[in-house]
C-alpha cells in the first residue's frame, strides 16, 4: 500500500504539478486582467502576493510529504523538480502584474480609436457647440506650470487611464484649416467657479467630464496641443 502511495505521489510531482500550475498560471492572468480593466493596479499586485503565497505554501507542503515517503536520489530529484517549477511559477506571477497592465496599455493605443475634437462652424462662422460637444474620462489632478508674467501657477488637468489619441481640424481667422493629431496622457481643464469647488473637493477622484476640445495658444495653457472647456463634471460610474 506504502508503494502505491509513493508512486501515485510521483505522478502528482511529475505530472499533476505542471497541469495544476498551467492552470493556476492561467487563472491568474485572468484575474489580472479583469482586475486592470475594474479596478486599479493595487489590486493587481495584492493578486500576485496572494498566489505567490499559496505557490510558496503548497510547495513546501509537498517537500515535507517528499521527505516522508522517499529517501536519497528520488527525493532530491523530486524535491528538485518540484522547487524548480515552483520558482518558475512565482516569478511569471511576480510579473504579471506589469506584462497585463502592458498589454492593456499598448492593446488600447493600438485598437482604440481617436477622440474626434475638431471643430464645427455654422454658416455664419460661430463654433456648433453641440457637435463640438464630447465626454472624456479619467482621474482629477493638476499640473504645475510657470507664466511669463504671473509665475508658477496649477492648473486643473484630467489624466486618461491609458494614452489617448486627439485628432481634429481647427481653424483660425488668419491660417487655412489645420488637422492636428495628438496622443496625449492628461488634458487641462477649463472650469468655471462651480466645477472649480467641485474640483477641489474631488481631486484624485475619476471622473466623466463633458465639453469641448480647444486648441492651446498661449501661456496659460499647460497641455499642448488641447486643453478641455468644461460645461458639466460628475463622478464616474
Amino acid at each position: 500500500m506504502k508503494k502505491i502511495n509513493q508512486k501515485s505521489f510521483l505522478y502528482l510531482i511529475y505530472i499533476g504539478i505542471p497541469i495544476i500550475y498551467l492552470i493556476s498560471l492561467l487563472a491568474t492572468y485572468f484575474l489580472m486582467l479583469f482586475a486592470n480593466q475594474y479596478t486599479n493596479f493595487a489590486t493587481m499586485i495584492a493578486i500576485a502576493i496572494l498566489v505567490v503565497l499559496l505557490i510558496l505554501v503548497y510547495t513546501i507542503f509537498l517537500t515535507k510529504r517528499l521527505s516522508n515517503l522517499y529517501s536519497g536520489k528520488s527525493r532530491w530529484l523530486a524535491t528538485i523538480y518540484l522547487w524548480f517549477l515552483s520558482v518558475c511559477l512565482v516569478v511569471i506571477v511576480a510579473v504579471a502584474p506589469y506584462i497585463s497592465k502592458a498589454a492593456m496599455f499598448y492593446g488600447h493605443i493600438i485598437n482604440a480609436p481617436c477622440i474626434d475634437a475638431s471643430e464645427e462652424l455654422n454658416s455664419d462662422g460661430s463654433y456648433n457647440l453641440p457637435k463640438m460637444t464630447k465626454s472624456i474620462e479619467g482621474i482629477l489632478g493638476s499640473k504645475n506650470a510657470i507664466h511669463p508674467s504671473r509665475g508658477d501657477f496649477i492648473s486643473p488637468v484630467l489624466t486618461f487611464k491609458y494614452p489617448e489619441c486627439v485628432s481634429g481640424t481647427f481653424y483660425s481667422h488668419e491660417d487655412e484649416p489645420e488637422e492636428i493629431v495628438s496622443t496625449i496622457t492628461h488634458i487641462q481643464l477649463s472650469l468655471d467657479e462651480q466645477e472649480m469647488t467641485y474640483y477641489r473637493k474631488n481631486k484624485g477622484n475619476e471622473v466623466v467630464v463633458t465639453g469641448h476640445f480647444s486648441r492651446s495658444n498661449n501661456a496659460n495653457h499647460t497641455t499642448h496641443p488641447f486643453f478641455f472647456i468644461v460645461d458639466d463634471i460628475r463622478k464616474s460610474e
